[in-house]
């Protein structure tokens, strides 16, 4: 759960990424909004590759064994 909690947290790079590419285009910098496309897709893909469900993610917390510790 702390690994998509983590993508989560980390999706709002998505957002800020995506406005500054919007601002870039509105603003006739197209080549920035070009770098900023890469940006955000790159950001997406680590993003990604980071975040790796836990057991409870994939199969449900109601069907792990419970917590005796």
């Amino acid at each position: 759960m702390a690994e998509v909690r983590a993508q989560m947290t980390q999706a709002w790079i998505l957002e800020v990424l995506g406005d500054l590419e919007a601002f870039a285009r509105l603003n006739g910098l197209p080549s920035l909004a070009a770098q900023l496309q890469l940006a955000r897709h790159v950001a997406r893909a680590e993003i990604a590759a980071v975040a790796v469900p836990s057991p409870a993610d994939v199969i449900g917390a109601d069907k792990l064994p419970p917590d005796t510790g």
